[in-house]
């Protein structure tokens, strides 16, 4: 392991972590997964394409997205440290009713990064005591209730 966990070959882990929760808490998102529990992420990605919910529901999508060609590329690494501090399978489940619903227009590879993050989130989770809930899910809680 690197010294101090901080560094992966040329990857800033902390500055990476960093850049991952800035990406999930800046406004536009918040707004848009206010939304996602008012009306569903399905509800969203039904609607027309130049309305605020289905924009909405493509920006969470997408922001996931880039979180995943990040972590499975390798910065920040696919671990114990961006598992239990970001919410991959909750929002996986919360968003893949929308996902079905833009796949059957942009075909299955839209969000293809995201769902093979999720997998590995899913295998990671299996390895975890039967009593484990992540920190993600109590930010989750803390930030919408």
């Amino acid at each position: 392991m690197p010294q101090g966990g901080q560094q992966a070959g040329s990857c800033d882990v902390n500055a990476a972590l960093a850049n991952i929760l800035a990406m999930r808490t800046v406004s536009d998102y918040r707004a848009a997964e206010l939304l996602r529990r008012q009306q569903g992420s399905d509800w969203m990605a039904a609607q027309p394409a130049d309305t605020e919910a289905y924009g909405a529901i493509r920006l969470m999508v997408n922001t996931w997205e880039q979180i995943a060609i990040q972590v499975l590329g390798g910065c920040p690494p696919a671990d114990d440290r961006f598992f239990a501090s970001n919410p991959v399978g909750h929002m996986w489940d919360a968003l893949k009713p929308g996902i079905d619903v833009v796949r059957d227009d942009l075909g299955n590879q839209y969000a293809g990064n995201f769902e093979a993050l999720n997998r590995k989130y899913r295998n990671w989770l299996k390895k975890q005591p039967k009593s484990y809930q992540s920190r993600a899910l109590d930010g989750i809680n803390a930030q919408f209730g």
